[in-house]
């Protein structure tokens, strides 16, 4: 199985070579085999004595086979999270109804993270006081696997409302996703869309109301000879 996953075109194996590699690769029981994209995907976790098969709600990945410092931070509240905690505080509300815990950082901070990691460990890092005033913890309620809507408080007392919907269309790789977050101090989103089978859109959007910050707004288009 991991030599036809070596060869697969659709998965890499964690690649300990990078910062996001090795954090991914430490939380692995053996070696990791990851989908590629950012929504749902497949992951392989295998060694001598056993192999772990699941579907993580947020890849890590992005259909370029590049770790996504924004996948990895959605990662961690929805799929690692409740892997870690045993589901404890989780609640199934209805059939197709869960409240989820979620906890995270505020965009701003995401933001700075991000460009300091692509920039190649340039630029301003955020402060420890400004990493600790960011911090979210809160509430989600997830509907159908698709739709998500929720709520959270940071750490410095700010209310912050968070809106995650998500909606297939046929399979795990066509799909349109938008997710927006909208706080005191500042605001994200982003859109993905696929343009046939082999045109994809993806943008994204981030600003804050400081004015010494600037808005960053990203459009990316990709082509790609077959399925993604």
């Amino acid at each position: 199985m991991k030599q036809r996953l070596e060869r697969h075109e659709k998965f890499i194996r964690d690649d300990e070579s990078t910062l996001l590699g090795c954090f991914m690769a430490a939380k692995t029981k053996g070696t990791g085999y990851r989908q590629k994209g950012p929504t749902e995907s497949v992951h392989f976790q295998i060694n001598r004595n056993s192999c772990d098969v699941h579907i993580d709600s947020h890849g890590v990945v992005d259909d370029m086979g590049q770790y996504s410092l924004v996948g990895m931070m959605a990662h961690l509240p929805w799929d690692l999270l409740p892997f870690l905690t045993k589901n404890h505080g989780y609640r199934w509300l209805a059939p197709n109804v869960l409240l989820a815990p979620t906890l995270g950082f505020s965009p701003s901070v995401l933001t700075r993270v991000q460009r300091f990691y692509e920039g190649g460990f340039k630029g301003g890092l955020p402060s420890m006081a400004e990493v600790a005033k960011g911090f979210q913890v809160g509430y989600d309620v997830q509907i159908m696997g698709h739709t998500r809507v929720g709520g959270v408080i940071s750490y410095d007392d700010s209310y912050l409302t968070k809106i995650k919907p998500s909606l297939a269309f046929d399979t795990i790789g066509k799909y349109g996703r938008l997710s927006t977050q909208l706080s005191m101090d500042d605001v994200s989103a982003g859109a993905t869309l696929n343009l046939g089978e082999h045109l994809k859109l993806e943008s994204a959007f981030s600003k804050t109301f400081d004015s010494a910050e600037k808005a960053d707004v990203k459009v990316k288009i990709y082509y790609q000879v077959g399925d993604w």
